[in-house]
């Protein structure tokens, strides 16, 4: 890249920044990274209840992130058609975003945008979730899927972008060409989690008991999650202190209200947490939790960001051992792995972790971490690849 002319990237986000699924993060975390590189990068996001200067959704990325964004913020309407079809509604403000700015090559994550770009003649780089484009239509699915294969070969895909190995796999055997796939997973911020803080120390200022061994899962509360399991595990294990953060405050009320009706005293669950704070939680705990379930529509090709940041953390790892977690982590190296078909395994594996407590399997995943799996490197390997001839 020539340091006087930076490449003009524009990424383009189908929600509002304000949303707080792990989509929006990984969004704002990849438009630091690739800006950290030299990029002059311009967030174009969908409005959201209401329409913000650029300072202040720049205020509210730092708020919520805990950094200063050194990109651009604008934002796009979206139009309804008899109030659905949003993603396609918002076609024709994106379309008019990459007239208006004229950027050297867009980002996108969603399908629906792609023809925008080939219409402008742009350069763009497409990465890819999910092995359905549309999930509640296998025939506007399979529509999308034969559109981005047709159009993968033109010279105007940089390259498509997988999110795990398995996802690859898939858009191979579809057609993608060889050349424009890229693997690469998900990461974290290395510098929320440079300074490891101690557990004793985590915990005076979470107030949380110094000496008691905690076990904790940070995530979404949906029932896809089959949170309850936690719930069998406190019971079954009263000596342990659970805690759960994250979800809506009607899920999370959900979830109370079954542990006060019977009766356990040993979880809590503290809601949603700024992601700048979550750090500190994760570096109170002894084991970090990661649950899903066969249930979760993107299980077998997703790469989920607390997998990440449980490793940045540096605590013993207990999850699920679904196809792409076992492409990061070793069962017995740096993780427990469990069988998610088999829900005692569960159970079994955390109680050998609370038994065995295992602390260099917290530093082997933190050094994989950020030997490999942060936001910079990520977005280095993806410039790369996809920029190297702009």
């Amino acid at each position: 890249m020539n340091s006087r002319n930076p490449i003009r990237m524009l990424y383009v986000h189908a929600a509002s920044i304000d949303t707080i699924a792990p989509a929006a993060v990984q969004v704002l975390r990849m438009c630091q990274a690739f800006s950290n590189l030299g990029i002059n990068v311009t967030l174009a996001a969908a409005i959201g209840d209401e329409k913000r200067t650029e300072e202040e959704y720049r205020n509210a990325v730092e708020d919520r992130m805990g950094i200063r964004p050194s990109f651009g913020i604008v934002s796009y309407k979206v139009h309804t058609i008899f109030g659905r079809f949003k993603l396609l509604g918002g076609y024709f403000s994106v379309k008019s975003v990459i007239e208006n700015l004229e950027p050297d090559v867009v980002f996108l994550r969603n399908i629906v945008f792609v023809p925008a770009a080939i219409k402008n003649g742009t350069p763009f780089i497409y990465e890819s979730h999910n092995a359905n484009m549309h999930n509640d239509s296998k025939i506007i699915s399979e529509f999308w899927t034969r559109y981005i294969v047709r159009n993968s070969s033109s010279r105007l895909m940089k390259k498509f972008i997988a999110i795990s190995d398995a996802l690859e796999r898939y858009w191979l055997d579809r057609g993608i060409p060889d050349e424009k796939l890229m693997a690469v997973h998900d990461g974290f911020d290395e510098k929320c989690f440079t300074e490891q803080l101690d557990k004793s120390e985590a915990r005076r200022i979470l107030g949380l008991p110094p000496d008691r061994k905690i076990v904790l899962y940070m995530g979404s509360l949906h029932a896809d999650r089959d949170i309850e399991n936690i719930i069998d595990m406190a019971e079954k294990r009263m000596d342990v202190l659970f805690l759960v953060i994250g979800g809506a405050e009607k899920e999370k009320q959900h979830y109370v209200d079954i542990v006060n009706l019977r009766g356990l005293e040993n979880i809590e669950f503290w809601g949603y947490v700024k992601h700048k704070d979550a750090p500190i939680y994760l570096y109170a705990a002894d084991i970090l939790l990661m649950i899903w379930s066969r249930k979760v529509k993107t299980i077998e090709y997703c790469s989920p960001l607390k997998l990440f940041e449980y490793m940045a953390a540096g605590r013993i790892i207990v999850g699920h051992g679904f196809t792409t977690i076992r492409e990061v982590l070793t069962h017995n190296q740096n993780a427990f792995l469990v069988d998610p078909d088999l829900p005692e395994d569960l159970f079994d594996k955390l109680t050998l972790a609370l038994n065995l407590m295992p602390e260099e399997f917290g530093k082997k995943s933190r050094q994989l971490a950020f030997g490999k799996y942060s936001w910079d490197k990520r977005a280095k390997l993806i410039v790369d690849a996809a920029l190297c001839d702009l």
